[in-house]
Parts: structure tokens; C-alpha cells; sequence
């Protein structure tokens, strides 16, 4: 009975890992995306710009959640990895299933920490060219 629970648990938790890796990979998307359209806003919209470091800081920002993004997919796609072999039985079964369990547990922090600074870099990313582009258009 515990391990038919063990099992629904890493379940769980594969469902899990694979909708981080979607975000993972959605996120990545956005960011690619929004490179391309702050690039072509500002040839367009602001041909003479003011402040252009925001521009730049924007820019930067932006392309370090993508970084962040592309590099936590891996770190996800292990995670899996390692609930598919704690399923296959070597975790549940033996004794001591702590070597697995602590990758996981390693992996998991890492995308905690992939997670937040994808957040924040979008984030500032975005706001950073909000700021820059409502300078512009106000002359």
C-alpha cells in the first residue's frame, strides 16, 4: 500500500516538473520574443532616442531571463529523470533512498532559484523599456 502512495506521489510530482519545464520553455519564447520587438520598436517608434541606457538595461535584462530560462530546462528535464528512475524502483524499493531523493531535492532548489531570477529579470526587463519608451514619446 506505501508504495502504490509512493508512486502516486512521484506522479504528482513528474506532472509537476514537466509544467516547469512548459514554463521553462514558454518563458524562453516570450523573452526571444520580446527582444525581437524592443529591437524593432525602438529602430521605428524612437529613432532619436534619450536615455538610451534604459534601452540597453532593458535589452540586458531581458536577455538574461532567457539565459536563466534556457539553462533551468535542463536542470527540470533531470528532475524527471531522476522521479522516472525513484519509479523504475530503485528509490522506492530499497532501503535507503536518500542519494535519489537528494538529487531531487538539489535540483529542485536550483529551479527555485532559475525561477525567481527569470521573474525578476522579465520584470525589470519590461518595466525598464516602459520607461524608456514613455520618455521618448513625451518630447
Amino acid at each position: 500500500m506505501e508504495e502504490r502512495a509512493g508512486f502516486e506521489l512521484l506522479e504528482k510530482f513528474k506532472d509537476i516538473q514537466r509544467l516547469q519545464f512548459e514554463y521553462f520553455k514558454h518563458l524562453s519564447t516570450i523573452s526571444a520574443s520580446s527582444l525581437g520587438i524592443i529591437v524593432a520598436l525602438s529602430k521605428v517608434f524612437f529613432p532619436n532616442t534619450k536615455i538610451v541606457c534604459l534601452l540597453i538595461l532593458s535589452l540586458l535584462s531581458i536577455t538574461c531571463c532567457l539565459i536563466a530560462a534556457v539553462s533551468a530546462m535542463p536542470l527540470v528535464a533531470n528532475s524527471i529523470l531522476y522521479i522516472l528512475r525513484a519509479q523504475a524502483g530503485k528509490a522506492i524499493r530499497e532501503k535507503d533512498p536518500d542519494p535519489i531523493i537528494d538529487q531531487y531535492s538539489r535540483a529542485l532548489d536550483k529551479i527555485e532559484d532559475f525561477d525567481r531570477f527569470t521573474r525578476i529579470t522579465l520584470m525589470a526587463g519590461a518595466v525598464l523599456f516602459l520607461i524608456f519608451a514613455a520618455i521618448n514619446l513625451v518630447k
